[in-house]
């Protein structure tokens, strides 16, 4: 059996706060993706853009391991994180598709190496982002949070999905760019030939990465 989450984060750090949340709004952000707003119970809890969450659901043994989508802004303004959850069967999953209901109390713990760390005053290049699939959920919340912070700086995000249905955030993606000159978005799908003509249907190419 494949690894759990626990197990493929071993010996990657946490926070030291441990904090129950309450599920305030679900929503279906694509045919198999729902988004949870959850209220975070102790305000000592904080998180860098691009962290996840150990997810400890009281019916289930099995811990869940989500990224964060939303921004530290977002949990300093209205003490609340959000999470994007593919349907699966795996436990913790499964369980938030199937049985979660707003109200419901879970517990979060932050983790995670890889996260956005604020750049120096002045630094001015570009900053790239490429994602796949669920893979954006990081990203989004370090876009969301860079746009928030420098808005002056110019980001790309390249974003690489099988169908249009699942380009996550992009009509938030889209407000973003409307409203900052500095971001700039490319989507790509590899298995349907999209109605949208600014959608380029291939995988993304060195050329892209390098334009």
């Amino acid at each position: 059996s494949s690894p759990t989450h626990v197990e493929r984060t071993h010996g990657i750090a946490r926070g030291e706060v441990v904090s129950n949340v309450i599920v305030r709004e679900i929503r279906v952000l694509s045919p198999t993706i729902k988004g949870f707003t959850l209220h975070v119970c102790n305000p000592n809890l904080t998180f860098r853009p691009g962290q996840w969450v150990d997810l400890h659901i009281p019916e289930e043994n099995i811990v869940g391991g989500y990224s964060i989508t939303s921004t530290p802004l977002c949990l300093v303004t209205a003490g609340t994180i959000d999470l994007a959850i593919q349907y699966s069967t795996h436990p913790p999953a499964h369980w938030m598709h199937t049985k979660c209901k707003v109200a419901d109390e879970l517990s979060i713990q932050v983790g995670g190496d890889f996260y956005y760390a604020p750049s120096s005053p002045g630094d001015e290049r570009e900053l790239l982002l490429v994602a796949g699939g669920m893979g954006i959920n990081p990203l989004f919340s370090i876009l969301q949070h860079q746009a928030h912070t420098h808005p002056s700086r110019k980001v790309k995000l390249l974003f690489v999905a099988k169908t249009t249905s699942s380009l996550l955030f992009k009509d938030q993606l889209e407000r973003l760019c409307a409203n900052r000159d500095s971001i700039e978005v490319q989507y790509f799908v590899t298995r349907e030939v999209p109605s949208n003509p600014n959608i380029n249907t291939r995988r993304i190419t060195r050329e892209d990465l390098t334009q």
